[in-house]
């Protein structure tokens, strides 16, 4: 009977060593957003498409919130075709290929919050600064994009207005599911006068953890 306490260990060591461990969060099933300095308190933070609430959490007073994303069923009908994204105003020239035109992309580039107070907060994932040596205004958006197949959108769209001359590139390969597409615009003045727009538009891999900014851009692909 003397080998009993030998034993013991290992027992509870196989035991534990069998133990399962947490599924990791899946990206295309929930976001886990951070608010920095959010001072909205607790409330509840919406996903909302065409006037739609798809989704809804909690948002902690420290502006911690996981968010569960919607699904292929419930998107079902919403967004606009591959074919018809981004939008760009009239006169614009495009020269755009997108390889799965029929494709639905539903776009959403922000949240909405309802405080406690009864307000309603605005959340997007945005940056702001400027270059002096360019002397540029620089913007960076990140956006949350469904894709309801896999499509390919790339080339380039050139606008010219009174007072903006614009340009914009698309490189973007959109998975089924959820995407994040970067929008990236430069503001220079141009040398003839006025305001020269640069854009770019950029697929990249969607993460589950994601900060929140309070506030939006105006559309930066329009």
């Amino acid at each position: 009977m003397r080998p009993l306490p030998l034993l013991l260990p290992l027992l509870l060591l196989s035991a534990c060593s069998t133990m399962p461990t947490p599924d990791a969060p899946d990206p295309q099933k929930e976001t886990r957003g951070s608010v920095p300095n959010w001072s909205g308190g607790a409330g509840t933070v919406k996903l909302v498409v065409e006037d739609q609430t798809l989704s809804s959490a909690p948002i902690s007073a420290a502006g911690k919130f996981t968010l569960p994303l919607p699904t292929a069923s419930v998107l079902t009908g919403l967004g606009v075709r591959a074919a018809d994204y981004p939008a760009f105003a009239e006169g614009c020239t495009r020269d755009v290929q997108v390889s799965a035109s029929e494709v639905r992309l539903v776009v959403v580039p922000s949240l909405d919050v309802q405080t406690a107070q009864g307000g309603v907060q605005t959340l997007s994932r945005f940056e702001q600064s400027h270059d002096a040596v360019l002397d540029a205004s620089n913007s960076t958006q990140d956006l949350l994009v469904y894709a309801s197949g896999e499509t390919q959108i790339y080339g380039d769209v050139s606008c010219a207005a009174t007072q903006k001359r614009a340009s914009y590139s698309l490189l973007l390969r959109l998975n089924p599911g959820w995407n994040t597409v970067r929008l990236t615009q430069s503001l220079l003045n141009s040398t003839s006068g006025g305001l020269r727009a640069v854009t770019q538009f950029v697929s990249l891999p969607i993460n589950v953890n994601t900060t929140w900014t309070v506030g939006s851009l105006h559309p930066l692909s329009r």
